[in-house]
């Protein structure tokens, strides 16, 4: 098996021609809606072999996607235990008619932000429709998704003193 070259002019040459691939991928998923970033090639100089093992490709292109934020007024939990209702609120269905690029997922915050709920979206068809009162006193529709569609996280220690960095 030959070994490859890291700093050969020839494997230069074919990461600066995958470049156009690249660029291709990225400019065909841009026009369909989505956020990119072309994620750096690490090319270094003839002398740094000893730096060779640092040389690292982690892909060549990352693809961001919306996530829906949610918070409750009036309700807080610790996880799925003590949620008090069968049905999590996702969003209203006007809104979610009215989105370019459906979130990924959607997360439903407790009221004193220790507990979340994650609403993956590839559950849309289990989703219940239900009409409910508005601030305003208007019937407003709502897409509510099955408890056991859901996952619940502990988000406890996000802004304590003793909790690390990630």
């Amino acid at each position: 098996m030959t070994q490859l070259n890291l700093f050969s002019p020839k494997f230069r040459d074919a990461i600066e021609r995958s470049y156009f691939s690249v660029a291709t991928v990225a400019e065909y998923l841009r026009r369909k809606g989505h956020t990119i970033v072309m994620l750096p090639n690490l090319v270094r100089g003839e002398n740094e072999y000893d730096q060779r093992l640092k040389y690292r490709d982690d892909g060549d292109l990352m693809i961001s996607f919306p996530i829906e934020v949610k918070h409750s007024e009036k309700h807080s939990w610790s996880g799925r235990d003590d949620f008090p209702f069968p049905l999590v609120q996702v969003m209203s269905t006007r809104h979610w008619e009215q989105l370019r690029e459906k979130p990924y997922f959607t997360v439903f915050v407790s009221m004193d932000y220790k507990s979340g709920i994650i609403i993956p979206s590839n559950t849309r068809e289990s989703w219940v429709e239900k009409d409910v009162y508005d601030i305003r006193g208007n019937i407003d529709k709502l897409w509510m998704c099955p408890v056991g569609l859901v996952d619940f996280i502990n988000m406890t220690d996000v802004f304590s003193e003793s909790s690390e960095a990630a």
